[in-house]
């Protein structure tokens, strides 16, 4: 709706409202970035820990983090990952609705 009000009224206001939309999606796609990239991190580091060195309560322990590390753990939209990949895919939908709102007033 803002889009169509940007486009349609010259609504200045709408501009701010879309700048700061974008940035709260920047950074909650960021952070879900960070959030598996530090997890393969982790999981890297616990493969280079020297398991047979361990006493059998250490490594069971190092099991349970190996296996827990495993699980994928992402932040999520109902239907999409939230990360960067989303976000581009999310900004390249909104350009192309603001295209074809452009596109459509000019025809007018």
């Amino acid at each position: 709706m803002s889009l169509f009000a940007v486009v349609k009224l010259s609504w200045y206001q709408g501009y701010v409202f879309i700048a700061f939309i974008s940035y709260q999606l920047f950074f909650g796609c960021f952070l879900g970035t960070l959030l598996a990239m530090k997890n393969e991190q982790l999981q890297h580091e616990i493969y280079k820990i020297s398991w047979y060195k361990l006493s059998i309560p250490h490594q069971k322990l190092l099991q349970f983090m190996l296996k827990s590390a495993q699980e994928p753990v992402c932040l999520t939209v109902i239907f999409a990952p939230l990360d960067m990949g989303t976000f581009l895919q999310v900004y390249k939908s909104i350009y192309s609705m603001f295209t074809m709102l452009l596109t459509v007033q000019e025809e007018e």
